[in-house]
């Protein structure tokens, strides 16, 4: 397996990296620049024609190789086709139902409005001064009325979830597709990396969403994440 990315540090292919070592396969970690507003180099359209990142190139004897984008599909992909046991597929046709559902409420509903914030946050950075001031004041207003607003509301209803389910993992009582596709986004961007949680939280994030608090804590000392996490550093 090869991954490709744009980055490492605070970068959705984490998740991937965690999966390909929770499944025991051989990958590769590849990292491209980026560019100074913070999207793909050139050299990523050369591997997928949209230039987007995490990209996976599977390899496999006799066949030739598959190139996949996405991260909900390379997910969904990986589960399917090389996690024989079933280690991390759903038990019941409702659990399924409800890992399908997250993999989408993570890109549609989280990722969207993370992105936009991550735009808003580029663009301040270009901006000259005394400029800026303003334009900071404005994505800020913007941020509060809409794009934070959003993910409070959804990351609050992730915590209910969890709550209704007596804490443990999204779905069912082991790791799913659920648990990879969500660590990003809540992990990175509510309680470590990127510094957006002060903006999505109306006081401390742990007090306001526990038991994403205490997913989080647990999802960190995940054996196959930290040594995913330790070989991803080794890129950097």
């Amino acid at each position: 397996m090869s991954l490709l990315t744009s980055s490492l540090e605070n970068s959705r292919a984490s998740r991937i990296a965690w999966l390909l070592q929770e499944l025991n396969l051989d990958y590769e970690i590849k990292v491209y620049p980026k560019t100074l507003n913070g999207v793909g180099s050139e050299e990523l359209l050369e591997v997928f024609p949209t230039g987007v990142s995490p990209v996976l190139t599977i390899i496999r004897e006799g066949r030739e190789p598959k190139t996949i984008g996405e991260s909900g599909h390379i997910v969904s992909y990986l589960i399917e086709n090389f996690d024989p046991s079933g280690k991390f597929k759903p038990v019941t046709d409702d659990d399924k139902e409800l890992m399908d559902f997250y993999l989408h409420f993570s890109e549609a509903s989280l990722q969207s409005h993370l992105i936009s914030m991550f735009v808003g946050s580029v663009a301040r950075k270009q901006v000259p001064w005394p400029i800026s001031i303003i334009t900071d004041q404005l994505l800020l207003k913007m941020n509060s009325a809409y794009y934070a607003k959003k993910l409070n509301i959804n990351f609050k209803y992730l915590d209910s979830q969890l709550e209704k389910k007596g804490g443990g993992y999204f779905v069912g009582d082991h790791l799913t597709g659920a648990d990879f596709m969500l660590d990003f986004p809540i992990n990175a961007c509510l309680f470590v990396g990127l510094d957006i949680s002060r903006e999505i939280a109306s006081g401390d994030v742990k007090e306001e969403f526990p038991n994403l608090y205490k997913w989080h804590q647990m999802i960190l000392k995940e054996p196959s994440r930290l040594e995913a996490e330790k070989k991803a550093k080794s890129k950097l």
